[in-house]
């Protein structure tokens, strides 16, 4: 709640994807365990539901954009990438 009260540099929507995205794979790619997991996921659609109200990041009672579980899947992929293809 006290982060909805502070002004957003200028830009931030723009970037908040992007920003998101090197979140993600940081977190994935450093713990091997957590990334495996992810990968072994497969082809699952990744959808991000909540009942706090986002819409952006994700799906609040059937409404929203999913971003992260865009970014998920795109993680995912990139994972399966550097882990799984070259065997």
């Amino acid at each position: 709640r006290l982060g909805r009260t502070l002004v957003l540099r200028r830009g931030w929507d723009e970037m908040r994807p992007r920003v998101m995205l090197n979140i993600l794979r940081a977190k994935f790619s450093q713990n091997l365990e957590l990334g495996m997991r992810l990968v072994n996921t497969c082809d699952a659609k990744i959808v991000e539901g909540n009942w706090w109200g986002d819409t952006y990041f994700g799906v609040c009672n059937g409404v929203g954009e999913n971003i992260l579980g865009l970014l998920l899947m795109q993680v995912r992929h990139e994972l399966y990438i550097r882990y799984c293809k070259g065997r």
